[in-house]
């Protein structure tokens, strides 16, 4: 029996990119699509945006008070009650024609969760002349992965393998697998960071996933993002609206998020999700600490005053891992440059001014869908996207 897919798109006042995000939905040829838009009580522009496809595949629901981000997303996921749930933000979309292909390849796997590689799109007016405006992945391999491997790998900050999958941007879960991590303690989300959160959860309740490293999904970065904001390190309005508290092992920085270490937001959301898995990393609170301080890109004040708190908390040698930060750091350093060799190697990109349409996520679709369709050279991109940095 054919199982309907659910595009869900939790939104909050921004409707100026809600608008080319669903374009890219509705224009998906699938026959079984269902899409929900979640409204974190926006103004009335945001609800007529909805209208004004006249779509009866999208179903609008209202949060009717502001809620967090992940209360948002818990809203909506209770909403949908079978079949397969891709999330997407309102500043992302899906490739034109990717969707249904996709989805067909999960089933026939057998799997219940898809994790891919993404597009990731930069919106006008956040990038600049020597980034991408869109890049592409072209690589078409697909494996099978198994999940506590996977958490391992990333939380011992290794050469990762695979992506874990996510209920966001470049995942797909069954809904089956959402209402058995519910079942333990009656709500799916249980971290203030519900994208990363959701992995480890995800990952607690499959055995195994399906990979893809060829994209259906475009994950966008415009000036409305979240993400961006939080590494900022300034305090706002994301975190003053009932957030859920962060794991007693954690303590809260002053700032009121862990966003100057990576690894203590993926330390938190695994803890968090400790109730539904017996994943065994081998990473012990002081390696844990090690990663957390060596690797912080900014607010490094914030993160050595924060390191002496949880060292404290755990009775941790806090003095040794400032000794073993700079080789920790070099460790982490290669690991990115690792990432960033693979990158280059098996992306294309599309810069501001190139002869193609980019104004919106609605044309980053339709031409990532043209470029997988038709891949450059990989030796040509790689030349020119050196040239775009170095000259």
């Amino acid at each position: 029996m054919t199982q309907p897919i659910t595009v869900v798109i939790p939104t909050r006042e921004r409707a100026d990119t809600l608008r080319h995000c669903l374009q890219t939905v509705v224009a998906q040829p699938c026959n079984r699509l269902q899409i929900l838009v979640s409204d974190n009580a926006s103004s009335p522009a945001t609800r007529e945006v909805v209208d004004s496809f006249s779509d009866a595949r999208i179903r609008y629901v209202n949060t009717g008070a502001r809620l967090s981000m992940a209360h948002n997303y818990e809203f909506a996921l209770g909403h949908v009650d079978s079949g397969w749930i891709v999330m997407l933000g309102d500043d992302d979309g899906l490739v034109a024609g990717r969707l249904e292909p996709t989805v067909a390849m999960l089933e026939a796997s057998g799997l219940m969760a898809l994790s891919s590689e993404t597009c990731f799109y930069n919106w006008p007016k956040v990038t600049s002349d020597r980034e991408p405006a869109l890049t592409v992945p072209l690589s078409q391999a697909v494996v099978t992965v198994r999940s506590s491997d996977a958490v391992a790998d990333i939380l011992r900050l290794v050469r990762p393998k695979a992506r874990l999958p996510q209920t966001y941007t470049g995942g797909i879960i069954h809904a089956d697998v959402i209402r058995a991590a519910r079942a333990k303690d009656g709500s799916f989300f249980q971290s203030q960071i519900p994208d990363i959160y959701s992995s480890f959860a995800i990952t607690a309740t499959v055995e195994r996933y399906l990979y893809s490293k060829a994209p259906f999904a475009i994950a966008g970065r415009s000036s409305h993002s979240i993400g961006a904001a939080l590494f900022k390190l300034e305090k706002n309005a994301f975190l003053e609206e009932g957030l859920i508290p962060f794991h007693r092992d954690f303590p809260t920085g002053e700032i009121g998020t862990l966003s100057f270490s990576m690894p203590a937001i993926q330390f938190e959301c695994h803890t968090q999700a400790a109730f539904l898995h017996e994943h065994r990393t081998g990473v012990s609170k002081q390696r844990m600490l090690d990663l957390m301080m060596a690797n912080t890109k900014t607010g490094r004040a914030e993160m050595l005053q924060w390191g002496r708190s949880f060292a404290s908390l755990h009775g941790l040698d806090y003095d040794l891992a400032i000794r073993r930060m700079p080789q920790v750091r070099r460790e982490s350093r290669m690991l990115d440059g690792w990432r960033s060799f693979r990158n280059l190697l098996e992306c294309a990109r599309l810069y501001p001014g190139d002869p193609m349409p980019l104004a919106n996520v609605q044309e980053a679709s339709e031409t990532a869908a043209a470029l997988l369709a038709n891949p450059p050279s990989r030796a040509w991109s790689t030349v020119r996207t050196l040239k775009k940095r170095f000259v």
